[in-house]
C-alpha cells in the first residue's frame, strides 16, 4: 500500500510538473504576444503624439485684446514719419488736379526730376547691381551687390548696430541655418506646401528666415535668472525666404530670396515685455527719420500676426517708383509663445 501511495504521488507529481510546464510554455507564448502588441501599440502611440504635436504646432499665439480683427485692411495707421501723412492724404484722393499737385509735392520732397527712376536704373546707371548672374548661379531674385551697393549695405548695418550697443543692445552674429525643431519651435512652418522656409535635403536643417529663429534658440532647454533680464540682442545674419505666396510685389532688390538683416530680439519678463515692444519700435522710429524715409507706421491686424505675435507693428516707407507703401521693418511681442514651446524659463532671485 505505502509503494501504491508513493508511486501514485509521484505520479500526481509528474503530472504537475508537465501541467506547469504547458502554463509556463503557454505565459512565455502569451508574453511573446503581450510585447509584440507591446511594439504595435507604443508605435501607434508614437505616431498619434507627433501628430498631434503638429496639429498643437500649427495653433498660433493669442492676439491683444486692442489688435484689429480681419485682414490686412483693417490694420490701423497709429503714426506717420517725415510727412509720410500728406502721402496718405494724396492717395485717398484722386482727381487729375490733385494728382498734379501728388507729383510737384513728391518732386518737391525728393528732389527729383524723374521719380520713375527706380533703383533698378540708377544701379543699371552706376554699376551697383548684377541680376543676371544672380539669377544664373542661385535662380530668380538672387542678386549680387556691386561697388557702393555692396559698401552702402556693409555701412548701413554697421551704423545700425553701433546704434543699437548704444542703446545696450548686445551684437550677434547667429547661424545661417537652424534645426527643424527650432524653427517650429518660433512658430515658423517648415515643412509643408506654401513654405517660406529653405530646408536642407537629408538633413533636419534649414536656412534662417530671419536671425530671431537662431537668436531663440539661444536659450532653448535653458533657465535664465530674473536678475539678468531682459537680454537685449542685436542679431546680425543673412536670411533666407522662399517667397512663394501669389500676389507679393517683387522688383529688383526688394523681396529677394536672400538678404542681411540687422535683428532686435530680446528676451524678458511678462512685465516687461509691452516696454520693451515700444523700445524697439521708437529706436526703428529713429533710423527711419535719420534716414529721411516717408513713413507710416501700423498696427496690424488678427490675420497679419503669424502664429507667434500677440501684437505687431509694421513700418512701411513710401516708394515713388512703385507709387506706394511697402514694408521696411516690423516689431512683435510674441509674449511666452517661443518660450514655452522652446523650454525657455526664467527663476526668481530673492536675493
Amino acid at each position: 500500500n505505502n509503494n501504491n501511495n508513493n508511486n501514485n504521488n509521484d505520479n500526481d507529481n509528474l503530472n504537475q510538473l508537465k501541467q506547469l510546464e504547458i502554463d509556463l510554455k503557454n505565459l512565455i507564448e502569451h508574453g511573446k504576444q503581450l510585447k509584440q502588441q507591446s511594439i504595435l501599440l507604443e508605435e501607434t502611440t508614437n505616431q498619434i503624439q507627433t501628430q498631434l504635436l503638429i496639429e498643437g504646432l500649427k495653433i498660433p499665439n493669442l492676439a491683444a485684446s486692442d489688435v484689429p480683427i480681419g485682414d490686412e485692411n483693417q490694420s490701423i495707421i497709429v503714426k506717420y514719419l517725415n510727412q509720410g501723412e500728406k502721402i496718405d492724404q494724396f492717395l485717398k484722393q484722386s482727381t487729375h488736379q490733385l494728382n498734379e499737385q501728388f507729383n510737384q509735392f513728391q518732386y518737391d520732397l525728393f528732389n527729383a526730376g524723374n521719380l520713375k527712376r527706380d533703383h533698378i536704373v540708377i544701379g543699371n546707371n552706376f554699376d551697383l547691381f548684377n541680376f543676371e548672374d544672380g539669377a544664373n548661379v542661385a535662380g530668380h531674385a538672387f542678386c549680387y551687390f556691386k561697388n557702393e551697393s555692396a559698401l552702402l549695405e556693409i555701412a548701413l548695418c554697421s551704423w545700425v548696430i553701433q546704434k543699437l550697443i548704444q542703446k545696450g543692445y548686445t551684437p550677434i552674429i547667429t547661424p545661417d541655418i537652424a534645426h527643424h525643431s527650432i524653427i517650429e519651435g518660433c512658430g515658423f512652418q517648415p515643412r509643408g506646401q506654401g513654405t517660406q522656409v529653405y530646408s536642407i535635403s537629408n538633413t533636419d536643417l534649414c536656412l534662417i528666415g530671419t536671425s530671431e529663429i537662431t537668436l531663440a534658440g539661444m536659450q532653448t532647454d535653458k533657465i535664465i535668472a530674473s536678475d539678468e533680464l531682459p537680454l537685449k540682442y542685436a542679431g546680425y545674419s543673412h536670411c533666407f525666404r522662399a517667397e512663394v505666396s501669389s500676389g507679393t510685389q517683387k522688383r529688383g532688390v526688394y523681396r529677394l530670396h536672400q538678404f542681411t538683416k540687422v535683428e532686435l530680439f530680446s528676451f524678458s519678463k511678462p512685465e516687461q515685455s509691452e516696454q520693451i515692444l515700444e523700445e524697439m519700435i521708437q529706436i526703428q522710429e529713429e533710423i527711419a527719420i535719420e534716414l529721411g524715409l516717408h513713413c507710416r507706421i501700423l498696427k496690424m491686424s488678427t490675420q497679419e500676426l503669424g502664429a507667434p505675435a500677440f501684437k505687431k507693428y509694421d513700418i512701411e516707407t513710401w516708394m515713388p517708383s512703385r507709387n506706394s507703401f511697402g514694408e521696411i521693418s516690423s516689431a512683435s511681442n510674441c509674449t511666452d509663445y517661443q518660450s514655452r514651446r522652446l523650454n525657455i524659463r526664467y527663476k526668481v532671485c530673492l536675493i
